[in-house]
């Protein structure tokens, strides 16, 4: 059936009325940003020389940033924890650090404000460190970073005018869209306590690491509250050479400021351990954790735009520009299990050795659309630490990962995606390798509403004054009240609303 929609179809588009100022949250810049760290590194005289190294493992602290002169400076740690065999035969952490930094030029500047309402959002992940020992009392490390950087601005939807008409004639229809209210904030530094008694005069911390475990978020009116626990580990060593775990959870709270977000809004968060303090004494391990909460809130809002205009008393010529408005699909912390029975051979595990200890990075990759459903891909990377009759060793196990998550209608166009491993425990058991794993996955996914919008208009000439009702018969299928109106320079409610309109 043809037809022309009436004055209905006009009011549920939008409304005719005077121009108001439209503001549109747009991408200034997508991309990754390659970067390096070099550490040198001397051992303290109270440590022993260096007989082997074993690992290092890298965790990047969330970066200070910079906006201003059309571009984004980052800057920040990533902490370096290291493992060796001493010229003793026990073991021994390499706590350290190095700075990193970049520049990234912004895209468009010209429509944008850059003096309010940029939001820049960055998730860096490390490939493995490369390591080497240079003198028994000093080593060299150099680790490749990736930075996927997404900086979000705010311009206007503005339009330029030639020519005159008078502004009782002219007629507008809105349209309606979607648009992304994106914000990112950090928290400050927060400190935890714990203090584990029971212990013996030979003990020694030999590594201290965490994870941060999100359990809930809360969004508020300009805020966002989260809370999780902190999951601890430490490496204890014995004079004797018997090492062994102790493994505390500790609840963490905390509160971020997000400007813009609402409590309908949807976030996401992530927690870093930046620091860990231990000191053993009087048979009492003292620990102070420091850790960064990181936020990213999500809400999409309808932004109205004038989708066409026309004067009923001059002619009228209008241009277009589009525009893809980035648009929230969803935004999540999950958690997982991950376990898998791996056979020995091909591991470099020597025979007879047991796993005294694992570490465990995870770099999603890729994500897919399946129907409504979105897939995430990539892999973990476990470390195990073996032990075979006092002598230490070091072997690799890599594992798929996938990640499966309700996605909608709408396509994806962007994803962003970071994972930690919480905690993991691998053993021997005769051919095979048990590994179990906790896995904490965030990720955002975005879409985009394409929207055209009139970017100028040209008045000419003057037309003929119709004041009359108008009947409209035989209509093509793209005709509407709206574009039969301004064809004949008419308001919508000169055309009469009558079944007359359809052709059956």
């Amino acid at each position: 059936m043809n037809g022309i929609g009436g004055m209905d179809e006009l009011k549920r588009n939008g409304s005719m009325g005077a121009e108001e100022a439209v503001r549109l949250v747009m991408p200034l810049c997508d991309r990754v940003v390659n970067s390096e760290v070099s550490v040198d590194y001397t051992l303290p005289d109270y440590q022993p020389e260096i007989r082997r190294l074993l690992y290092v493992a890298p965790t990047v602290l969330p970066p200070a940033k910079y906006i201003g002169g059309g571009t984004v400076e980052m800057n920040g740690t990533v902490d370096l924890q290291g493992m060796y065999v001493g010229a003793d035969g026990g073991l021994y952490s390499l706590p350290l650090s190095g700075e990193y930094g970049f520049t990234v030029p912004l895209e468009q500047t010209g429509e944008f404000d850059l003096n309010e309402g940029v939001t820049a959002l960055v998730s860096t992940v490390c490939e493995p460190v490369n390591a080497r020992v240079t003198s028994p009392r000093k080593v060299s490390m150099r680790c490749r970073m990736r930075s996927h950087v997404r900086v979000f601005g705010q311009m206007s939807a503005e339009t330029e005018y030639s020519g005159s008409a008078e502004p009782q004639s002219i007629l507008r229809l809105w349209g309606e869209a979607q648009n992304a209210q994106i914000a990112a904030n950090i928290s400050e530094p927060i400190r935890l306590c714990e203090e584990i008694g029971g212990m013996t005069e030979d003990t020694r911390v030999i590594s201290a690491d965490g994870a941060v475990l999100i359990g809930e978020i809360r969004p508020g009116e300009g805020t966002v509250s989260v809370s999780g626990d902190v999951m601890l580990h430490l490496m204890i060593g014995r004079e004797n050479g018997a090492t062994e775990w102790i493994h505390r959870r500790l609840p963490l709270s905390g509160e971020i400021e997000l400007d813009g977000m609402e409590a309908d809004s949807t976030c996401r968060a992530t927690g870093t351990v930046s620091d860990i303090t231990v000191n053993v004494e009087e048979g009492r391990i003292l620990c102070e954790v420091d850790v960064l909460l990181e936020a990213r809130g999500f809400c999409n809002r309808s932004v109205r735009y004038t989708e066409d205009l026309y004067s009923t008393e001059v002619e009228s010529v209008c241009e277009r520009k589009e525009y893809a408005l980035p648009i929230a699909l969803r935004c999540e912390n999950r958690n997982l299990s991950q376990s898998e029975r791996i056979p020995l051979e091909g591991l470099n595990i020597p025979e007879g050795a047991s796993v005294v200890g694992v570490w465990g990075s995870v770099q999603p990759e890729q994500c897919t659309q399946e129907g409504e459903k979105l897939i995430l891909s990539g892999q973990s990377r476990y470390v195990l630490l073996c032990e075979r009759e006092g002598e230490y060793s070091v072997a690799e196990v890599t594992l798929p990962l996938r990640y499966e998550t309700e996605g909608g209608e709408v396509p994806m166009t962007g994803f962003d995606a970071t994972a930690e491993v919480i905690s993991c425990r691998a053993r021997t058991d005769g051919e095979t390798l048990n590994l179990d794993a906790e896995l904490s996955v965030v990720a955002d996914f975005m879409g985009t509403d394409c929207i055209h919008t009139v970017s100028a208009v040209r008045f000419g000439e003057a037309v003929e004054s119709n004041d009359h009702r108008m009947v409209v018969y035989y209509p093509s299928e793209e005709d509407t009240a709206w574009t039969v109106a301004k064809r004949y320079h008419v308001s919508p409610d000169r055309i009469t609303e009558n079944t007359a309109y359809y052709i059956l």
